[in-house]
């Protein structure tokens, strides 16, 4: 057995230790670790079992993907696919946010508003698989993320596993996306394919908070890669050997203008002229109508959109038409509205320190109530968060500034660490937001593989099977931790800085 074949098979072993420890110690829907094991009294020692098993298969899994790494395309398409099944067939890890979207589905069917009632108040039959938080909770998801929810409950019928099966098929339709267009888009700025492969799909936390969690996050990244690769392929931005005359796209066998194309011997065609142009008018409507559709499903994917558009070039208006037209269509045609956006406040309420202005404003609230202020710990975080918020828009500034006439690499980098930035910066942060980021930056070669690979193991061991999360266990530490780390690196920054000045 070859080295490579060798790992591929660890990387089946664990994603089957995984699986049975989803169903010992998982997101069960009772939220019991165990529940058909209490009777006999044994659900604390089968729990333990499952998470020693989690624990195992996630160290497996990580290192089974990374030494797997060096495969052809479809290889790693071929292996992520053959990890993916035992995952398929078990409980979900690490979230019981699919329970959420199940009963965010029941309410659409049953003719109530989502926006307005949560799953409690609609009368949902898998009310107790949801998480007591958010029970009570209406939905933060946009038009699209709910009609796609009351399908697969519609489809279950009251048999909540069909359900989940449901939502996993949506989700695995967000990796196909990755899939088949994250290989356009890596050729067009320069990245192996089969490393963006491995670096965006085939990864452990696909595994765990796509495939198993069926978070709509991967539906999200899917959309966005599609978006950004659909101009990518037709618009100057493309090919090097374009960068000269920017009204220009080029071609892998000759140069085409946006309004018509030209023969390898440079003769005009007029009846290619035309075709050219509508053609490249109803790609840059569809990579509109990609963003739309993201938003539809959260609304944080909107930060990708102005970089769709500089990839569009000049005809960046079609795309903002498709995707204005296909929203509006999309939230008309739910007949749910704008109620998502009242909703989106609700996650504000969960403090963790996964998020970095949160962190950092529980870490300087600790210290203020340490000093008697008690009362003022709630503020400090809120202030915190505010500032963030600020951060990010000088972050989204600066990359819009950076990705304007720079060529398809650059402005593909400048959306994934945007997309970086909106999820560390927002009020909360859980490990499948990152998701999407990583999906977009594997399409380009900015990041050092070592470092993704890093974060990408890391974030798996953030939430334990059952899905309670480290960072409510480790309040304080922390906190603590992510200020420390945010004034070492700003530190670092300003002597970098000088020390440039200086040279």
């Amino acid at each position: 057995m070859s080295v490579p074949t060798r790992w591929r098979a660890a990387g089946l072993v664990a994603t089957v230790l995984l699986a049975i420890s989803a169903y010992l110690a998982g997101a069960l829907p009772g939220g019991d670790p165990a529940p058909l094991l209490r009777a006999s009294g044994t659900a604390p020692v089968s729990f333990w079992l499952g998470l020693g098993g989690w624990l195992a298969g996630s160290v497996l899994l990580a290192v089974a993907w990374w030494r797997g790494r060096g495969l052809t395309a479809r290889q790693v398409v071929v292996t992520g696919s053959l990890w993916a099944v035992p995952l398929l067939l078990a409980p979900p890890l690490a979230s019981r946010d699919i329970y959420a979207y199940a009963c965010q589905g029941a309410t659409v069917t049953a003719g109530a508003d989502p926006y307005a009632v949560g799953a409690a108040e609609s009368g949902c039959p898998w009310l107790t698989a949801v998480p007591e938080i958010w029970q009570h909770s209406t939905a933060p998801y946009g038009p699209l993320g709910m009609a796609l929810s009351a399908g697969a409950a519609r489809v279950a019928d009251g048999h909540l596993w069909i359900a989940v099966l449901g939502l996993r098929v949506i989700a695995l339709a967000g990796l196909a996306l990755i899939g088949w267009f994250g290989i356009r888009l890596a050729r067009a700025t320069g990245m192996a394919p089969e490393v963006a492969l491995w670096a965006g799909l085939a990864t452990p936390l696909v595994l765990v908070h796509a495939v198993s969690g069926a978070h709509n996050d991967a539906l999200v990244a899917g959309l966005l890669v599609a978006a950004l690769s659909l101009p990518v392929t037709f618009c100057s931005k493309a090919w090097p050997r374009a960068a000269k005359w920017p009204r220009f796209a080029a071609k892998r066998n000759g140069t085409a203008d946006h309004d018509g194309t030209a023969d390898h011997d440079g003769t005009a065609d007029p009846d290619g002229e035309q075709t050219a142009a509508w053609r490249i008018a109803a790609v840059m409507i569809i990579a509109g109508v990609c963003v739309a559709g993201a938003v539809a499903v959260k609304v944080t994917a909107i930060a990708a959109l102005p970089f769709v558009l500089i990839l569009a070039g000049r005809r960046w208006w079609l795309a903002l038409a498709g995707a204005v037209t296909a929203f509006a269509a999309l939230t008309w045609s739910t007949g749910l509205g704008f109620g998502w956006t009242g909703a989106l406040t609700d996650t504000q309420q969960l403090t963790q320190w996964t998020s970095v202005p949160t962190g950092m404003g529980m870490a300087v609230g600790y210290l203020v109530r340490a000093l008697g202020h008690p009362g003022a710990e709630a503020g400090v975080v809120a202030g915190a968060r505010l500032v963030g918020v600020l951060i990010l828009g000088v972050i989204g500034l600066v990359a819009l500034r950076h990705a304007w006439r720079a060529d398809s690499r650059t402005v593909v980098a400048a959306c994934g660490w945007v997309l970086v930035a909106v999820a560390l910066l927002g009020p909360v942060f859980y490990p499948w937001y990152a998701l999407t980021p990583l999906a977009v930056l594997a399409c380009v070669p900015t990041v050092l593989p070592r470092v993704r690979a890093a974060v990408t193991i890391g974030l798996i061991f953030l939430v334990l099977p059952h899905g309670l999360g480290i960072a409510a266990l480790t309040k304080g530490p922390g906190a603590v931790a992510v200020l420390i780390a945010v004034v070492w690196l700003a530190v670092r920054q300003v002597r970098g800085a000088r020390s440039r000045a200086k040279a």
